[in-house]
């Protein structure tokens, strides 16, 4: 009887060991197929002045999705025009009804432009267009094309006052979890 009963035990112990392993290896094994990530790539304007409003033209690779756009405290009263996507490209922007966007430090932190993330390698984001409005007088606007991808250019970009539209690594908000985007020199360009 002595003998069977150490045999059970043992039996037990060896289950009980190999169910502690599965459970510890089933509590940090990575999901076989993970949910989308949310990404939020910052974009900020370089000004001298105070605008009105701003209205961006940007690309992105498959792997990402586009959500929206999340202003910033600095536009947290501005309007948002409607989100357009049109030959490939994404339309946003955000304007109010005076020159009330000041840049600090001669930049204005527009906002986040959030995505979701299928966690594949190598993807892209491109800002294909930049606009400024001012308010001239109550009856007058004014827009200035401040960056705008050019298709034959050797540079393949013209840019005048974006200092850092995308910052390039981006950060999706969950520690020290960021993902860096294949970056390019200056702002990059997929025309």
């Amino acid at each position: 009887m002595r003998k069977s009963t150490y045999i059970i035990f043992t039996q037990v112990f060896l289950l009980f060991f190999i169910w502690a392993i599965w459970a510890i290896w089933a509590l940090h094994a990575p999901p076989l197929h993970a949910a989308p990530e949310e990404v939020k790539v910052p974009v900020t304007i370089a000004l001298k002045h105070p605008i009105a409003g701003a209205q961006f033209e940007f690309r992105h690779t498959d792997g990402l999705e586009f959500l929206s756009f999340e202003r910033s405290e600095a536009v947290k009263s501005a309007i948002m025009t409607p989100t357009v996507a049109k030959d490939g490209k994404i339309h946003v922007g955000f304007f109010g009804r005076d020159n009330s966007f000041v840049p600090k430090d001669g930049e204005l932190n527009a906002g986040y432009l959030v995505f979701s993330h299928s966690g594949a390698a190598g993807q892209t984001l491109a800002m294909t267009e930049v606009k400024l409005v001012d308010v001239i007088d109550k009856d007058t606007t004014n827009s200035e094309l401040i960056y705008q991808c050019l298709r034959n250019s050797s540079a393949a970009f013209r840019r005048r006052g974006v200092k850092a539209g995308f910052q390039g690594t981006v950060n999706s908000g969950v520690g020290d979890n960021s993902r860096r985007f294949r970056r390019r020199a200056a702002l990059p360009c997929l025309c």
